[in-house]
């Protein structure tokens, strides 16, 4: 399994067993092989098909820790040898030589009123193997500008800006396209979600369109904390986000987006669709997995836009 393109659909125990060793190989080229809550994070993004099913039946300790996580992945998945296994010899004293068995009775002739049929052993079934296909996606490589847009009108708002807000955070430019950032949609053909690289040049600082989440637990958190702001990042995993506030204390991510092929940009995190809304007094783009839960704890709705995110392609 490419590191690259790191997926799991919960085929087999071998692909389980590959799994694994690819999220302990991620973790330990970003440096995060000791930091047991992002890699349970990291591989929950890796998550499709019946594995993703299976991952959001689990309960929240198991998810939220990489330790229990995989010892759950084994055991749902166990290797496809595993009645084979025979204990070793200093398991138990030989048995004692069993006395000869005793002839069985002579088999009673075949009715000759019933048909001679000759019993064939099955045919060998050859052993099958997992070959991950590539995902097929749009605008691949392509290079072009994020739209806003009101969610009910449909109206254009702005564009994602180059310029960042004082805490960090990304915001609206309502000053058009010139202002806008460009970027390019980075697709991982065997991996669930793109990358929205920015077309900032080798030696900027910033590489990356993501997210970082104002409280530890992430979209998991307490009602009047769960969501994240949009940020520039160093790499694909998160890491080096350009939130500078010691308000957002949670992890950041990358590897979330989709681009539709008519050009709506999705975000997900930890299994969880998010909704994009921009903040009225600062512009500034807040990304929440339940925005009725958060109005219904904060009392701010009306301080709020929702809005969608449309590639635009150049």
């Amino acid at each position: 399994m490419d590191d690259r393109y790191v997926s799991f659909r919960g085929q087999d125990g071998n692909e389980a067993e590959e799994f694994i060793q690819a999220v302990r190989r991620a973790a330990f080229n970003a440096n995060k092989d000791r930091d047991d809550e992002w890699m349970a994070r990291f591989a929950s993004t890796c998550m499709s098909g019946k594995a993703l099913r299976w991952f959001e039946s689990l309960d929240d300790d198991v998810q939220e820790s990489w330790k229990r996580l995989k010892k759950a992945i084994l055991v749902r998945y166990p290797p496809a040898d595993e009645d084979a296994i025979v204990p070793s010899a200093s398991a138990a004293p030989p048995a004692a030589a069993a006395a000869p068995a005793a002839a069985p009775p002579p088999a009673a002739p075949w009715p000759s009123s019933f048909p001679q049929v000759d019993f064939a052993p099955p045919a060998a079934v050859p052993p099958q193997t997992y070959t991950p296909k590539p995902r097929s996606k749009p605008f691949d490589g392509a290079t072009g500008v994020i739209e806003i847009r009101y969610y009910q009108t449909n109206r254009v708002m702005g564009y994602l800006s180059q310029g960042l807000r004082d805490n960090g955070a990304t915001q609206v430019t309502r000053s058009g396209r010139s202002s806008a950032q460009r970027v390019t949609v980075k697709n991982e053909p065997y991996s669930t979600y793109s990358n929205i690289a920015l077309n900032t040049g080798p030696r900027a600082r910033n590489k990356f369109f993501g997210l970082t989440w104002l409280h530890q637990r992430g979209a998991r958190a307490p009602a009047g904390y769960r969501y994240a702001a949009t940020v520039f990042t160093q790499n694909i995993d998160g890491a080096g986000s350009s939130v500078n506030s010691s308000y957002y204390e949670g992890g950041s991510e990358a590897t979330i987006w989709d681009v539709a092929s008519d050009g709506k940009v999705s975000a997900t995190s930890d299994g969880k669709a998010l909704e994009f809304y921009v903040y009225d007094e600062t512009d500034q783009i807040n990304l929440f997995p339940d925005f009725n839960a958060y109005v219904s704890s904060r009392g701010v709705g009306h301080q709020w836009d929702r809005v969608n995110l449309i590639f635009k392609q150049e």
